[in-house]
């Protein structure tokens, strides 16, 4: 249904009613901020630029955007691009594989409850750079593995295996703690 209706705003923004834009804008705006927050920028200022940055290239490129597709992975694929830019200029990406890790971690109840997804976050903040996107995808912005493969260019398996393995990370990090 969301799709839909990006779709047909779409549509009507390529033929020239630019000002609908604005509704993809209030859309997706808080999603993409706390996504490059809390993912890359680790400051709210950088955030809203990658924010304003990441809107401005997607208005750019709309034309090139397949309405045979899902807007919002498109859309979080453009934000991931920028902030890597970002990130890039500022520091390393560390992408570390760790071995594997035998147990399951459900952490999805723990996510809704505001002490915990504090904590959380700072638990996450100390996680590889790809295992915090895989986090934050998956969890806060409720993407399906296929959504998050495209946004990060990855087989699906990597997204599962990384998933797994930040969750691992997690519990591991959190025994004691909750």
């Amino acid at each position: 249904m969301e799709e839909t209706e990006d779709k047909e705003i779409i549509t009507k923004v390529l033929a020239g009613d630019i000002n609908l834009y604005r509704h993809i804008v209030e859309k997706y705006k808080d999603k993409i901020f706390n996504y490059v927050n809390y993912t890359y920028a680790k400051d709210s200022d950088a955030a809203e630029d990658l924010v304003q940055e990441t809107f401005i290239r997607a208005f750019d490129n709309l034309k090139k955007f397949d309405l045979e597709r899902p807007f919002s992975p498109w859309l979080f694929k453009i934000a991931t691009n920028i902030a890597l830019t970002y990130v890039g200029k500022r520091k390393s990406i560390s992408l570390d594989i760790l071995p594997e890790v035998q147990d399951k971690v459900d952490i999805t109840e723990k996510i809704h409850n505001k002490t915990m997804r504090e904590l959380l976050v700072k638990k996450i903040e100390t996680l590889p750079s790809n295992y915090q996107e895989v986090i934050n995808l998956h969890y806060w912005q409720e993407m399906k593995y296929e959504e998050i493969a495209g946004i990060l260019s990855v087989p699906i398996g990597t997204v599962r295996t990384w998933l797994y393995r930040a969750k691992a990370m997690l519990k591991e990090s959190l025994d004691g703690q909750v």
